[in-house]
């Protein structure tokens, strides 16, 4: 069974319509402070470390699903799970949970790969970025990962 990766979430007055709806724009902002959280706390790296290291990081895809609105005044857990593989492309599955209720708000999913300055894409992950996802996979397999092809 699959251990996501999780964030609490609190949608602020500011993020809603006059009905109180959230709009549709927030999820992308919450499920992108779940991989930013993930890559910091997990793989303990920051974004200016690909910069520092003469490298980009962009999205390739996206896609959010909304199944149920979110309101003013929910309580959200967003859950990630990655997919990875030796070819350099990560793949993040989100899912945005009530967490007072349980019930499913959205699904969402990003791609990622990496660039040099040059606009050069890369065809393996960098050496030391691929060692801190080993390193986390050795500690716990099941965890946050929801797929990995070496």
């Amino acid at each position: 069974m699959y251990r996501p990766f999780v964030i609490e979430i609190v949608p602020r007055f500011s993020d809603t319509d006059a009905y109180g709806v959230v709009h549709h724009s927030n999820y992308y902002k919450w499920i992108e402070e779940a991989r930013f959280a993930f890559t910091r706390e997990v793989l303990q790296f920051e974004m200016q470390d690909f910069e520092e290291r003469g490298l980009r990081i962009f999205v390739l895809e996206s896609s959010c699903k909304h199944k149920v609105p979110v309101r003013y005044g929910d309580r959200l857990r967003v859950e990630l799970l990655i997919t990875i593989s030796k070819v350099a492309k990560w793949v993040f599955h989100y899912r945005v949970v009530n967490a007072v209720t349980g019930h499913l708000h959205a699904e969402a999913m990003t791609s990622h790969a990496y660039v040099t300055p040059d606009g050069k894409m890369l065809l393996n992950h960098p050496q030391w970025l691929w060692e801190r996802v080993e390193r986390a996979l050795e500690e716990d397999p099941g965890k946050y990962v929801k797929d990995v092809q070496r």
